[in-house]
Parts: structure tokens; C-alpha cells; sequence
């Protein structure tokens, strides 16, 4: 027995939405969207208190391509071993203590 199909509507497709996300290379931005939707408290402190470094950082990404940050040698650069110790002791605080950065990393 063939199946048939009765009375099937299709919602039109919208060509141009008009609705924009954030751009997930645009840091500055999409921390404080992802702030506002988590009421994280930890998170909200980091995000908070940046320092201007990592604005200026955000500003120069945003001068390249999209998903073409050529900003790597820049930013990475060979560190002491207890600057790395430092780091990770900071790192594993904020990873314990925040769940929206958990579901970052």
C-alpha cells in the first residue's frame, strides 16, 4: 500500500534575515553577550576587569580576515617556566570555580 501525504504546509524560507549574532571573532563583544546570558560570577569578574592589553589585542583581530587572525606570533612569545606555573594555577582556579568557563575551554 502506497503512503500518502494530506494537507502539508511548508513555512516559507526567509532570504535575507535581518537578525545578527555576534561575530564569535569579536571578543570584547561576545564575552559580554556570553556574561549577560550565564550569570556566572566569576565569569562576570574576568570579563569585567579586562585589561587594556587584550582590548587593543581585540582590536588588531579585528583588523584581519575573518577566521585569519595572524596575531599568534604576537601574542605567544616563550615564557619562563614560572610565568607557565602561573598561568596554569590562574587557569585551573577560574576552570574549577566557573562553569561558563569550563564550557569555554
Amino acid at each position: 500500500m502506497p503512503i500518502t501525504l494530506e494537507h502539508i504546509a511548508a513555512k516559507p524560507l526567509q532570504e535575507n534575515s535581518k537578525a545578527k549574532g555576534v561575530r564569535t571573532w569579536d571578543t570584547i563583544q561576545y564575552l559580554s553577550a556570553l556574561d549577560k546570558a550565564c550569570q556566572d560570577t566569576v565569569f562576570h569578574e574576568q570579563v569585567s576587569n579586562l585589561p587594556k592589553e587584550y582590548t587593543r589585542l581585540d582590536e588588531m583581530a579585528r583588523d584581519e580576515k575573518e577566521y585569519s587572525l595572524n596575531i599568534f606570533d604576537f601574542f605567544f612569545e616563550p615564557t619562563a617556566d614560572i610565568i607557565c606555573d602561573d598561568i596554569k594555577s590562574t587557569l585551573d582556579f577560574y576552570y574549577s570555580n566557573s562553569p561558563t568557563f569550563r564550557r569555554l575551554v
